[in-house]
């Protein structure tokens, strides 16, 4: 790296010129060794803020004292670092001109370079400083590397597993989204999406945002009292590449990513969230109508007033006071840019967006149109105007599509909320297999409530969870049959819970039976066709068990 790379003591300390990489000397230190730095890249128009770097000299001892404190180029080879968060690494790809990997050479970093850690092995400050907030660094070295080389052959895939621990549950959700195929092979079978179902109000979308927050979340951050009132995640050491979320409800008002600095000066690492959003970067990701940039500047504009380290919408609550919805402007143009996005990375995206596409296009919403759909048409069409111009469902469709093409990589975490809003089942049912390609494509996995058996019926019985709560206490188990290819009628009465007792049309037809006393009447009712099997059968067993 030509330029040079600036250690200050504080933030006032920035050189007047800009495009440029500056370290902010922290004064922690992990019993006595001094490794910690806040890293920043600044431009004439932006700040912003990388993350947190450890940088450890070689033969550095527990003395207390900071080894790096002068500007340099790049450092030699008795240095090594690496990041804290895989947020460091994913906002340092995300820098134009592979400026982010030059400063990752500049630094050492052990997960871009691994034969520099062999020299450290052992060094004390590696374990005791460099690792101290790691449960499993190698797992996250391998995470880092993944995001770092673009390639994620490194990843086993049966390391994907998980379980979520949540206050007021009886138990832990298990997540395993491990490949059990025999052969050896990636199994046909889906085995990558998890369904949750359940009453409305049974915690489904609470436990996909407490999820999102923590899975966004370092694992120092995990350890700490707001998250851990929200609850566990483990293994402790896992990580998520990115973590998508998608819903299109207007009242959904759910905690999104990111929490307060621990101590003052520090960056809140909010902002640097609303910059990644803002920009289609970062690794949260969020895909529906809520304006997550302009709530998280309004709720730490309400904490700045405030002048209190105190939630102003209420310690460990899950959901905001007040949330700003886009207008279809804003969705168009963000449509727009996400295709732009898209085609500047060339045949491996149109690719994964031509499979996905081929999911819906022949689709009913789609077969009138004058036009087929297709990468090379969303890529030169006037996509504001086309996208304004389709239909609710299919705005939501194709909004979810092109996101996920762009934004889901190996070891992505994508959380959808009731998907079914707007759509037409058949509709539905091509966006499942849209997304179900788009995962499997890229390695990925999801996690999706529903009140929907179009989704059900695409879904393994063992991977969805009917969640019931009881008073404060919650559980889940999975459905008494195979849930995968079975008739919707079946899994609506089955895992819906949708049976006679609960059904209008039965009222109406007890009522029909006592004023009329006849089937013939009551089929003249219904022209053209005449009751339908299942209603004339339930009348004739009335009328039988009546004489």
């Amino acid at each position: 790296m030509s330029e040079l790379i600036a250690v200050v003591k504080n933030k006032q300390d920035i050189y007047a010129r800009s495009n440029y990489f500056f370290l902010l000397i922290d004064n922690w230190n992990d019993f006595l060794f001094r490794t910690q730095y806040h890293l920043y890249y600044v431009t004439t128009k932006k700040e912003i803020f990388i993350g947190t770097v450890k940088i450890l000299k070689q033969g550095q001892t527990a003395d207390g004292k900071l080894r790096l404190t002068e500007d340099f180029v790049s450092l030699s080879s008795h240095y090594i670092s690496v990041g804290q968060s895989l947020d460091y690494y994913q906002r340092l790809l995300d820098l134009p001109d592979g400026k982010g990997k030059e400063l990752l050479e500049s630094l050492g970093d052990i997960a871009s370079y691994p034969t520099l850690e062999r020299k450290f092995v052992k060094e004390e400050g590696l374990r005791t400083s460099l690792f101290r907030d790691f449960d499993n660094p190698k797992y996250f070295i391998r995470l880092a590397r993944s995001l770092v080389n673009g390639s994620h052959t490194s990843l086993a895939n049966d390391d994907f597993k998980f379980k979520l621990t949540l206050p007021g549950w009886s138990r832990p959700i298990n997540f395993d989204f491990s490949d059990q195929s025999s052969n050896g092979n990636r199994s046909v079978i889906p085995n990558n999406i998890y369904v949750l179902t359940g009453t409305n109000g049974s915690g489904k979308s609470t436990l996909l945002s407490r999820l999102a927050r923590l899975a966004h979340a370092t694992q120092k951050q995990r350890r700490m009292k707001e998250l851990r009132a929200l609850g566990k995640i483990s293994p402790q050491g896992i990580g998520f590449t990115r973590i998508i979320t998608i819903s299109y409800s207007a009242f959904d008002s759910f905690k999104l990513p990111g929490v307060k600095p621990t101590r003052s000066g520090l960056l809140d690492e909010r902002s640097q969230v609303v910059r990644d959003v803002q920009e289609g970067g970062g690794r949260f990701i969020f895909c529906g109508l809520r304006d997550i940039a302009a709530e998280y500047d309004n709720l730490m504009s309400r904490e700045m007033l405030t002048r209190s380290n105190v939630d102003p919408d209420g310690v460990g609550s899950d959901r905001n006071a007040s949330t700003v919805l886009k207008h279809i402007e804003q969705i168009a143009r963000e449509f727009r840019d996400t295709l732009e996005r898209l085609k500047e990375r060339g045949a491996p995206s149109k690719r994964i967006l031509n499979k996905a596409l081929n999911c819906i296009k022949r689709d009913p919403s789609f077969t009138a149109d004058d036009y087929t759909l297709s990468a090379d048409y969303l890529f030169e069409c006037d996509a504001i105007n086309v996208y304004l111009a389709w239909s609710t469902g299919i705005k939501i469709v194709m909004q979810i599509i092109v996101s996920l093409c762009a934004n889901v990589t190996e070891y992505s975490l994508v959380l959808i909320d009731e998907p079914e809003m707007h759509l037409h089942p058949p509709l539905l049912a091509a966006l499942m297999h849209a997304i179900r390609e788009i995962l499997s494509h890229e390695n990925a996995h999801a996690i999706i409530s529903t009140h929907s058996p179009v989704v059900i019926q695409e879904t393994l019985a063992k991977q969805i969870y009917q969640i019931r709560r009881e008073g404060d206490l919650s559980d889940y188990h999975i459905p008494e049959i195979e849930t995968f290819g079975e008739n919707v009628g079946t899994l609506t009465a089955q895992v819906f819970g949708l049976s006679s007792e609960n059904k209008d049309f039965y009222r109406v037809l007890d009522v029909l039976g006592r004023e009329y006393k006849n089937l013939e009447k009551i089929e003249a009712l219904f022209e053209p066709y005449g009751l339908s099997v299942q209603a004339r059968s339930y009348l004739m067993s009335n009328f039988t068990s009546e004489v």
